[in-house]
């Protein structure tokens, strides 16, 4: 099973209708749940840009810079 779908099944036994999960890869290489919660709280940390992390999350994810 890839990783996508082992989380959203594990998603899946929430009674919520939307949920967030917070989930970290650890040095060797397992990974594991952080937090899950009803997404009442879900957002970024204040003081963060936006544009600059979701910049950096773009061009992680897909390797090249996004337009602005």
């Amino acid at each position: 099973m890839d990783k996508l779908a082992l989380w959203q099944d594990l998603a899946k036994r929430f009674e919520s209708p939307f949920i967030t999960m917070d989930i970290a890869l650890q040095a060797d290489g397992s990974w594991f749940v952080v937090e899950v919660g009803d997404a009442g709280v879900s957002g970024l940390p204040m003081g963060v840009d936006e544009l600059r992390f979701y910049a950096a999350l773009w061009n992680h994810v897909v390797g090249e810079p996004a337009d602005r």
